[in-house]
């Protein structure tokens, strides 16, 4: 369902024969108690469709993974499917608080850098839903600053239906506007100019512009796009912390950084994570989590053909991510009576 402020969100109380959100509008068979059951640590996770498990049903997901292999582990599903990490911050600030989690997950995948500089979905791929969401800049102090002034209700949307080329309007904002294509008013006319255009625009941003998002396989350091996701998840683990719980960036890696992991090559977001990590932000990299596994799996085996996890690809970053929730809290001091270690499952 639209949302004037996020963008969109899944409606609460949905049901397929997959796919279940409960009262909250959580990914859960269950409903969650407003307080945390005694004994239990309370794991909320925000991000895009590998947090929410687009492609599998509902017990294949990670985070009802991890519930099944502890019992003492609660982990609430926010993930919502297509939003970037400016999206899943939004929606922590606004009820990340609800049920009180001890920890909170942001999830990371390649495909949430990009979005960080796009606010209609279809600039980005014509296959994209017509979709508008909010996004952050960085202003001259380098703070962040949001802008979502350009986000519609439902009723907003009509103004686009009725006359798309207002569409242009939100280009000043995005990254990914062509004016190649959509200034062009030989585009619709002409198909030759159509595949020549779409082609030299993205030689253009591979090859030349300073502005790109990855260079030479890793992440343009220096790009926007990089300086807003530093900024977010900085300001992700300063509101975290602010509400007494503790943070945690998960990267999640895509078919192609498994692979790359698997031939022991860093994934692109590598630059990333090294950065996070002299800041002092907790993250956790499945990408070598991936790469250690030794039986006959292979990344055709941990991905779906959409490109999302599979069963198996999401129990490597259930295992994983179980074993850094344990190690945050033995290290804070939790005694077995308070956390116990239950054996695994699954």
């Amino acid at each position: 369902m639209l949302d004037s402020e996020l963008g969109w969100l899944y409606r609460p109380g949905f049901r397929s024969a997959t796919d279940h959100l409960n009262a909250a509008g959580l990914r859960s068979l269950r409903e969650y108690a407003p307080s945390i059951p005694v004994g239990h640590v309370r794991v909320a996770a925000f991000g895009d469709s590998f947090v929410y498990g687009n492609e599998v049903p509902d017990s294949s997901t990670w985070t009802a993974q991890v519930e099944r292999m502890d019992s003492a582990v609660e982990v609430l599903n926010y993930g919502v499917g297509g939003y970037g990490l400016d999206q899943a911050f939004l929606r922590y600030l606004r009820v990340g608080e609800k049920y009180h989690p001890q920890l909170v997950v942001i999830g990371f995948v390649p495909d949430d850098l990009p979005r960080l500089v796009n606010v209609y979905r279809r600039f980005m791929s014509s296959s994209e839903w017509p979709l508008i969401k909010p996004r952050f800049v960085l202003g001259s102090d380098g703070a962040l600053q949001l802008r979502a002034e350009h986000v519609p209700d439902a009723e907003g949307y009509r103004a686009y239906v009725e006359q798309p080329s207002r569409v242009r309007d939100l280009g000043r904002l995005d990254f990914w506007y062509e004016p190649l294509i959509y200034d062009n008013p030989l585009y619709d006319w002409s198909a030759t100019v159509r595949v020549f255009s779409s082609a030299w625009a993205r030689v253009r941003r591979r090859t030349w512009d300073t502005n790109r998002l990855v260079i030479d396989n890793q992440y343009n350091v220096k790009s926007e796009a990089f300086r807003i996701q530093v900024a977010l998840m900085e300001a992700f683990a300063k509101a975290v912390s602010e509400r007494g719980a503790r943070s945690l960036v998960v990267f999640f890696p895509d078919k192609p950084s498994a692979i790359r992991a698997v031939a022991g090559e860093a994934p692109v977001y590598a630059p990333l994570v090294r950065i996070l990590r002299s800041k002092g932000i907790s993250t956790l990299d499945l990408a070598p989590e991936f790469a250690s596994e030794t039986g006959e799996k292979r990344p055709d085996d941990w991905f779906m053909p959409g490109g999302h996890y599979s069963n198996s690809g999401n129990r490597i970053a259930a295992r994983a991510i179980l074993r850094a929730v344990r190690q945050r809290y033995d290290a804070a001091g939790f005694s077995p009576a308070v956390f116990p270690r239950r054996r695994r499952h699954g």
